[in-house]
């Protein structure tokens, strides 16, 4: 019985110390009065917060096939195509869209590295009708009006073979450039 007493007594003075301290620290600090005051309406406060998100895009090359293979077939007929040469994959955080951009850099190239113009490579989207040629600058490939979470872009080249062309493997370097709208 006495050791509890004791230690209700140890507990009190502990709560003791812990009030006469508070109470001490926010009379030298001249917050007493206002503490003494506050209670859980003055607590409370409406707190707006804003974030900036920067706007980010990005592309991820999936496949590409780099070479172009010529037949005497595809002479005769004076292009080679390539479906789905190329397969991306577009990333892009800004609710107003992405604009995805392609060049070819340098040319198209034979084996013993003669070059050839860079207008005989020709690019479309897949699901798009028509080709257009490869500039000198980079050139609009697709541009999105919404968020992209992973979209698939597949690309599908033509080559048109010029007269210069002989059987063969062919190379050439595409770059593609991702940016939020």
């Amino acid at each position: 019985m006495l050791d509890a007493s004791l230690l209700a007594l140890g507990s009190m003075k502990n709560k003791l110390y812990i009030i006469i301290a508070l109470t001490g620290l926010t009379t030298g600090s001249g917050l007493a009065q206002n503490l003494a005051l506050l209670t859980p309406p003055d607590v409370t406060a409406n707190v707006n917060i804003s974030v900036t998100v920067a706007k980010k895009a990005r592309l991820e090359l999936l496949t590409s096939v780099n070479t172009i293979v010529i037949s005497a077939a595809d002479l005769e007929q004076g292009y080679v195509d390539l479906p789905q040469a190329l397969a991306l994959q577009l990333w892009c955080n800004s609710s107003t869209g992405a604009l995805v951009e392609t060049e070819l850099i340098g040319g198209i190239y034979d084996n013993d590295g003669r070059r050839f113009p860079r207008g005989l490579l020709m690019y479309k989207l897949s699901e798009q009708d028509n080709y257009r040629p490869f500039g000198a600058r980079p050139q609009a490939l697709y541009q999105s009006q919404k968020i992209e979470r992973g979209s698939p872009l597949t690309v599908d080249l033509r080559l048109l073979i010029s007269k210069e062309m002989t059987p063969g493997q062919y190379s050439y370097q595409t770059s593609f450039i991702a940016s939020p709208i």
